[in-house]
């Protein structure tokens, strides 16, 4: 989504939708922009990378659902396995600190306190996509999925910053950048 329109989202819902957990369920980011910088190259003819995605896909979707004996979909529960648990929990402790008083995470106490849950998700999926067939999910996994929650956390400091700006300070910010923009389009015509 974009982010006027998250942003007036999160004004009009009045905290509600922080409330509700809304921003905790969703890893939001705010990337900048790379407008003007995008220009166009030939893709390369071989794209290994993009082949082994599409088969991972096709043999996942390939793969046949197992049912129970009162025709329910058979779940599995895949564990974290002991350096993976380690780390997990090394995670876990590290946003729990940064969540105390006037720390880093100190404002974003919801998103914070679902990361290393979030953390745990992306372990999984990680671990199920790249074909792993052990029945644990591997410390690779884990610290991959950790490394990426730390990046969604550094975002929804800053998403929250921005978001308890008021709109005065968020339009000032909106022509500083704008400003900005234009100054390098003159510079690069000079």
């Amino acid at each position: 989504v974009q982010p006027s329109v998250l942003q007036e989202f999160t004004r009009s819902t009045g905290g509600l939708a922080r409330g509700i957990g809304y921003f905790a369920r969703f890893l939001f980011s705010q990337p900048n922009s790379t407008r003007g910088s995008r220009f166009y190259t030939e893709p390369p003819a071989e794209r290994p990378a993009l082949r082994a995605f599409h088969a991972r896909v096709t043999a996942m979707l390939d793969a046949p659902a197992e049912f129970d004996d009162f025709d329910r979909l058979v779940n599995y529960f895949y564990p974290l396995d002991q350096q993976a648990r380690r780390v997990w929990v090394a995670f876990h402790d590290e946003v729990e600190e940064l969540m105390g008083c006037d720390e880093e995470f100190s404002r974003i106490p919801d998103v914070a306190s679902k990361a290393a849950e979030n953390a745990a998700r992306l372990a999984c999926c990680y671990h199920t996509f790249s074909g792993n067939l052990a029945l644990e999910i591997t410390e690779e996994a884990m610290v991959d999925a950790c490394a990426v929650m730390r990046w969604y956390l550094d975002e929804a400091v800053r998403f929250g910053q921005s978001a308890d700006r008021t709109d005065e300070v968020r339009n000032a910010e909106l022509l500083e950048e704008w400003l900005a923009w234009r100054t390098e389009c003159v510079r690069r015509r000079v």
